[in-house]
């Protein structure tokens, strides 16, 4: 086989492995913000979970990942008796009331200000309540 047609079929195969994981990473990550927290979302570990009302009530957000809450929305959601459709489709960023987090090792921040910055509140593996006043309706981001 020339030269030629070996780097063909290296380049070949080398896309094809590109592709594939191209196309797996949003498979793999599609159920941040689907609105269904669990302790093992897409193997990224537990979601933080953020509620539109007090008392982990109302629709509500997911999210394992350290991120930014601009451009997310809040998801209705239902499981088994419980659920809550109350602020389905509203912004994330400035409206979350409650938390819970639905990891089972790390302690999950909801901070004042985007890129983890300002003011904080942390919640332990598999703890809920509510936001302190001063992150009450004024959430902008989260980390680990």
């Amino acid at each position: 086989m020339s030269i030629r047609r070996k780097l063909a079929a290296t380049v070949a195969t080398g896309a094809f492995v590109v592709v594939g994981l191209a196309t797996a990473i949003p498979a793999a990550s599609a159920a941040e913000g689907d609105g269904n927290c669990t302790s093992n979302d897409a193997g990224a570990g537990g979601d933080l979970c953020l509620y539109f009302n007090s008392y982990e009530a109302g629709a509500r957000f997911n999210d394992p990942y350290t991120d930014n809450y601009a451009g997310w929305v809040f998801k209705a959601w239902t499981s088994g008796t419980a659920g809550g459709s109350n602020g389905a489709g509203v912004a994330v960023k400035n409206n979350a009331a409650s938390v819970q987090n639905w990891d089972t090792v790390l302690t999950g921040y909801v901070y004042y200000n985007s890129n983890q910055q300002g003011l904080k509140q942390g919640f332990s593996a598999f703890t809920a309540g509510n936001l302190v006043s001063g992150l009450k309706n004024n959430n902008a981001s989260q980390g680990w």
